[in-house]
């Protein structure tokens, strides 16, 4: 829309809503008012649908230090990492926050495992904590720049900014140095039989591969640029780089394959219930429903363009950022809606509308009260072929009627299915995408 069309539309909006809000009290007065702006904001195509879906709230109360640059669950809790402030700790899903006993240094990444949590600091080593963060223990203190952490469970490698790789098998008591080839590590990912690690100096540029637990280091294809962070869905490896996007491996680190972010700044990915999240630096969130094929921007209400670490704990998704701890529903992020109080008799699975569809289609789906029903609900669309094209729902959900909505952009034209499970439940529907 031009500038001048904006104007136009605006005026009429604010004539229209002078009208029909003479004696409104104050406070539906300004409840009216945003929706006006809104609605022309909207239609004048400055603010979209998903600016208003997908809602990030700003939840640093408590939090002295805006500069949060890590952010980790344990359990109830959620403890978040800042540039100078130590951690402090949330146990009401971040609505109030607390400092811990580490209240000072940077704390650039955190790791919950077995009842502990770490905290990798730049210029402190590496301290622990057994007690939710009333105490700390420091450990590594010649090592100062611990970047990333990464665990097969009974394992905890630490890197590091200038001493390689690090290693604990007694739960962060002892470490010791495993990479004698290899010194700025950014990011680490062990998988049975193979690690790999993301370098991020001129020396150490790249991803590289280990076979022998760690103690010596071989280049990979991507040799090019700093590997930021790694991370795996399933059999599939993701690379998060500083100038090249996400690419992904299916063979273990043999080829790559580009994704459509090609030129973010990655500075993190995260993977819950398959949906695959990659923070940006200067480029807000993403998140892909079919393990990194498509990617969509998340980012409505966020006051800031760089994510530094992203977590979830249940059914809220978590960011680190530069302006502090973000908070979004993982049900707005995912767009599914409920849509009705009334709790349905039985389950259900509605056609599509409209059908055909392009390139967005809303699907609704009826949740009971089952007290048979165990587990997740699960709305997955596949393709003619039966190959699966993205998962939709993949969530625990109260009863109740539901509605989501697909959008098909960068998909072929075609016959589509979509599948909703729940417990013994399963239907199955087609949908026509006709470009």
């Amino acid at each position: 829309m031009s500038l001048a069309g904006f104007r136009f539309a605006f005026i009429n909006k604010w004539i229209q809503f002078i009208r029909e809000n003479r004696n409104m009290k104050e406070s539906n007065y300004r409840s009216s008012f945003s929706k006006a702006v809104i609605a022309v904001l909207l239609l004048a195509g400055f603010l979209s649908t998903e600016d208003i879906r997908s809602q990030w709230v700003l939840k640093s109360n408590g939090v002295t230090n805006p500069l949060v640059l890590s952010i980790e669950v344990k359990g109830d809790k959620i403890f978040a990492g800042t540039q100078g402030s130590g951690v402090f700790v949330s146990s009401d899903l971040g609505e109030s926050w607390t400092q811990t006993t580490l209240n000072f240094s940077t704390v650039r990444t955190l790791l919950s495992l077995g009842g502990n949590i770490y905290a990798g600091t730049l210029g402190n080593s590496l301290y622990f904590s057994t007690d939710d963060g009333l105490s700390w223990e420091q450990k590594m203190q010649t090592v100062q720049g611990v970047t990333c952490f990464s665990s097969d469970g009974s394992k905890i490698y630490a890197g590091t900014n200038f001493y390689g790789l690090h290693l604990s098998e007694d739960n962060g008591l002892t470490w010791y140095r495993v990479s004698f080839n290899l010194n700025f590590v950014n990011s680490v990912l062990w998988r049975p039989g193979k690690m790999f690690v993301g370098g991020h100096f001129i020396y150490d540029e790249g991803l590289y591969e280990s076979t022998d637990g760690g103690i010596m280091w071989n280049p990979t294809v991507i040799d090019y640029t700093h590997v930021n962070a790694l991370e795996q869905n399933g059999n599939r490896i993701f690379a998060g780089t500083d100038s090249n996007g996400v690419m992904f491996s299916d063979n273990d680190g043999l080829s790559w394959v580009q994704t459509q972010l090609t030129t973010q700044n990655i500075t993190d990915i995260f993977v819950s219930d398959g949906y695959v999240f990659a923070g940006t630096y200067q480029s807000g969130l993403y998140l892909s429903l079919n393990n990194g094929q498509n990617w969509e921007p998340k980012n409505g209400g966020l006051a800031v363009n760089s994510i530094d670490n992203i977590t979830r704990q249940t059914k809220y998704v978590f960011l680190a950022t530069r302006g502090g701890v973000y908070r979004a529903s993982i049900y707005d992020l995912l767009g599914i809606q409920p849509v009705s109080t009334v709790i349905p008799r039985s389950y259900g699975l509605s056609q599509n509308y409209p059908n055909p569809f392009n390139p967005a289609a809303k699907i609704r789906f009826d949740i009971p009260a089952d007290k048979n029903r165990t587990g997740i609900v699960s709305l997955v669309l596949f393709d003619v072929m039966g190959r699966e094209v993205e998962t939709l729902v993949n969530e625990e959900l109260r009863p109740g009627t539901y509605e989501i909505n697909w959008n098909a952009t960068g998909y072929p034209s075609g016959v589509y299915f979509y599948r909703l499970i729940a417990g013994d439940y399963s239907s199955v529907k087609k949908m026509i995408l006709l470009k």
